[in-house]
């Protein structure tokens, strides 16, 4: 099956506040890293009804199958706007923003329907999470899983968390309040789905009731003071946005450059 029929199956959940990591979320997204060769960072939103039929997704998708979103992203400055679909990697600006301010072709549709929204690496501190950078996208995130839109129709899931942005470190407390912030505004369901010792799983970065950010959504940052960051274009290994992309984990790259 393809990744995009994959990636849809994400869609199908009754209420978002169920989601099954360890029976439904882990293997799907495996797939979708596994199928989805878009190498360095990238971002992609993709929305269905719930009710779909799983064996029909493959026919949901003929408009936006891999090889065409593929090709029109090498055509179109990395950005892919379908019926189902959007993707894109940085350009003109990150990735995540590129993706939300593309959405108004998937909005039509919104109705019963559940979105994912996948980032390589999570948004980051200085920038995308960060309230007061004008280039944030709280304020798109907050439109889109209102009640006129997505309401908890939705998910948040990304490789690695971003620690690094150009050549400033993200700090720990930084990260965390980054996470903080996009729950404020509305990504209340934010996964980190990834491989550890050759084994693909997810965790949730608000599992307690106490609602602290997960351990494991905060790795590589270290809580020591970070100078401050601009934007970036690219992203390096190690959840870094740079201006090159370093080579993948020996894992990963047995996978031929397999999910992170």
């Amino acid at each position: 099956m393809s990744v995009w029929s994959w990636m849809l199956l994400v869609l199908l959940l009754p209420a978002a506040g169920s989601l099954d990591v360890k029976n439904w979320l882990t293997p799907i997204v495996e797939i979708i890293r596994t199928e989805y060769r878009i190498e360095d960072q990238f971002c992609v939103a993709v929305n269905i009804q719930v009710d779909q039929n799983p064996k029909e997704l493959l026919d949901v998708l003929q408009y936006d199958r891999y090889e065409k979103v593929e090709k029109v992203m090498k055509d179109n400055d990395d950005l892919y706007i379908g019926t189902k679909v959007v993707a894109a990697k940085p350009h003109d600006g990150h990735a995540e923003v590129r993706v939300l301010h593309n959405m108004d072709g998937l909005f039509p549709q919104i109705e019963d329907n559940f979105l994912v929204f996948y980032t390589y690496l999570s948004p980051c501190a200085p920038q995308c999470a960060n309230p007061h950078d004008d280039r944030n996208i709280l304020n798109d995130i907050e439109e889109i899983t209102g009640p006129k839109y997505l309401g908890e129709r939705h998910a948040l899931v990304f490789g690695k968390p971003c620690t690094r942005l150009k050549r400033c470190d993200i700090t720990r407390e930084q990260l965390e309040k980054s996470f903080i912030n996009l729950k404020a505004k509305g990504f209340t369901n934010i996964f980190r789905c990834y491989f550890q010792n050759d084994v693909y799983q997810c965790h949730s970065c608000f599992s307690d009731q106490n609602q602290n950010v997960s351990e494991v959504c905060l790795e590589g940052a270290e809580s020591q003071q970070g100078g401050s960051a601009g934007s970036s274009q690219g992203v390096s290994t190690g959840g870094k946005r740079g201006s090159a992309e370093g080579t993948s984990s020996s894992a990963a790259a047995k996978r031929q450059k397999g999910p992170k």
